[in-house]
């Protein structure tokens, strides 16, 4: 739903949509971003750090897409990743508490402590790839070793060697 709200900085035109069709010639010139769209996710960001850095909030050096703002005695943390938005803060007691956030997994232990894991993601890549009941095994590599192009057979799916590929 946030995607619809993000700005397009350039022009981006569409054909019309089923059932909208007046003239096969006329094509729709979109001023918002739609879900679907690959200038979604940037434009969207760019809007959603305009508003918070006119709230106060400043991006950190290293990471743009971690948003803090300090003032008294209270710290508010904004993290965001395409669409995933986690808030927290030093004083904030009307939030749920964390479970997921980007395939990690969040719990606390009975001392406070936080425990970070991937485990379920890992879970899931491997039911996706096909390899749940596969042992690990040592792979060792010949550094000096060439591939070529030639020497490789192909995948029965590329598309889901890719995606794995890309997860991990």
């Amino acid at each position: 739903m946030f995607f619809f709200y993000g700005d397009l900085q350039e022009s981006v035109y569409m054909l019309q949509p089923s059932g909208f069709e007046t003239d096969s010639q006329l094509v729709c010139n979109l001023h918002k971003a739609i879900y679907g769209l690959k200038h979604a996710p940037r434009s969207w960001f760019q809007k959603l750090s305009y508003t918070l850095s006119s709230l106060g909030f400043s991006s950190t050096k290293s990471d743009s897409s971690l948003f803090i703002k300090t003032y008294t005695h209270v710290t508010l943390f904004v993290l965001i990743y395409v669409d995933d938005i986690l808030i927290t803060g030093n004083s904030l007691s009307d939030l749920q508490s964390l479970h997921y956030f980007f395939g990690i997994e969040a719990s606390w232990t009975t001392n406070g402590s936080l425990n970070l894991s991937q485990m379920k993601y890992i879970k899931d890549l491997l039911q996706k790839s096909g390899m749940v009941s596969s042992k690990p095994q040592p792979t060792r590599m010949i550094s000096s070793i060439r591939l070529t192009r030639d020497d490789t057979t192909t995948f029965d799916d590329p598309s889901l060697y890719r995606s794995i590929v890309g997860s991990l």
